[in-house]
């Protein structure tokens, strides 16, 4: 039985140090790529990057609409999660117990809570330790994650030597496409309309209280490590923002997290913003609003603490 658990041991040692010699040695172009993976996969390669790499001077923990964000400074990293909240974001960053100088928090869909099953997962006894010491038994590097990304690669480079051999530009028509392309108005005027029935609908205030009280909980928590935060809430249609779910929120988090003790980044009308979908930036306007939080951000960095005014 012992020389059973010690060839075994011996045989997974050789194979985690031979598997991550292999995934040393694949061109830049798909290490760490998210090309070919699932939101989920994304997601969860995103927070774990925040986990094992050196910690960032600013963290942004949002849903989706975060995830436009583009073109963000060095020492920056952007833990919004399509599909879920800044609130996953924001208990990775809590657990985790490290101190970035700065954490941005997207409002648009604190309502979403946090992830439990995902926060948990990441910080599972015994992994969590592996997958700080070993790369190769990180997300990223998973088998089938790392076989995505090689496939996509090559699929990609095939069809770009068949235009090029076909007499084209060497353009791919995966590559041709605007990365922002607008729906059509029709499609767009359909979701926004969907989206302002989900605003309408009745809110549970008792719901929003105890969540909002959850979130300055964390917050303070984070203050007291020496970590500073800034609430920001990200464009949507114009014909959104008086819904009465938006007010709602609005309202409470504004009392919970008054601007004379807490940092907000305001200063944008939502009217000068255009969406793809009602929700989402894209392109130039996203890039746009990357501009305006990076300002805000390099004004706070001169500004004093709010409680200290």
């Amino acid at each position: 039985m012992k020389k059973l658990l010690l060839t075994s041991s011996i045989t997974f040692a050789l194979l985690a140090v031979g598997y991550g010699a292999a995934l040393s040695v694949l061109p830049n172009r798909v290490q760490r790529g998210t090309i070919g993976t699932t939101q989920w996969d994304r997601n969860i390669i995103c927070l774990q990057s925040y986990l094992y790499e050196p910690t960032p001077d600013v963290v942004i923990v949002g849903s989706s609409l975060g995830t436009r964000l583009s073109e963000l400074p060095a020492g920056w990293s952007n833990l919004a999660l399509a599909g879920g909240s800044a609130m996953t974001g924001l208990e990775t960053v809590r657990r985790s117990g490290r101190a970035p100088r700065l954490v941005l928090i997207e409002m648009n869909f604190i309502d979403r809570g946090v992830d439990e099953a995902t926060v948990n997962g990441l910080f599972m006894p015994v992994a969590h330790q592996l997958r700080g010491a070993t790369p190769a038994f990180r997300h990223e590097n998973r088998p089938s994650v790392v076989t995505s990304w090689v496939m996509v690669d090559l699929y990609q480079r095939l069809e770009w030597r068949l235009n090029r051999a076909l007499g084209g530009d060497g353009v791919t028509s995966e590559r041709a496409k605007p990365q922002a392309a607008r729906l059509s108005e029709v499609r767009r005027a359909s979701m926004i309309d969907r989206q302002l029935a989900k605003y309408e609908a009745p809110v549970d205030e008792a719901d929003i209280a105890e969540r909002v009280t959850g979130l300055r909980r964390t917050i303070d928590h984070l203050a007291e490590r020496g970590v500073a935060v800034a609430l920001f809430e990200m464009p949507e249609d114009a014909s959104l923002y008086d819904a009465p779910a938006k007010v709602a929120w609005r309202a409470a988090l504004a009392e919970a997290l008054p601007r004379d003790r807490y940092h907000w980044v305001d200063g944008v009308r939502w009217s000068d913003y255009h969406t793809t979908d009602g929700l989402h930036l894209a392109g130039e306007q996203a890039q746009r609003y990357t501009r305006h939080l990076v300002d805000a951000v390099g004004r706070l960095a001169q500004a004093e603490p709010p409680e200290t005014r």
